[in-house]
């Protein structure tokens, strides 16, 4: 079992750090050892070199919506202060 802890936590301005390190692994040092470890990741049924995701578009268009109506409901609400019929 692998153990994770934190070394040094807090640093001394009194900033959280997130630096995770683990009891057990450590890096490897030669190509056997690379290797090794891809072996035993394979064998576990992790597959260590995932396919590459295509990006999706979505969350660009609908900022990009959002960012238009908001736009319009601005320039609505300063025409409508300042063409007060």
């Amino acid at each position: 079992m692998i153990f994770l802890h934190l070394k040094n936590p807090i640093s001394l301005d009194g900033t959280l750090l997130l630096n995770l390190e683990c009891d057990r692994m450590k890096q490897p040092e030669t190509i056997e050892e690379e290797l090794e470890i891809i072996a035993a990741a394979i064998d576990a049924g992790i597959d260590p070199f995932p396919p590459i995701k295509e990006s999706k578009p979505w969350g660009k268009i609908a900022l990009g919506w959002f960012m238009i109506i908001m736009m319009l409901s601005w320039v609505s609400k300063l025409l409508n202060i300042s063409l007060d019929f």
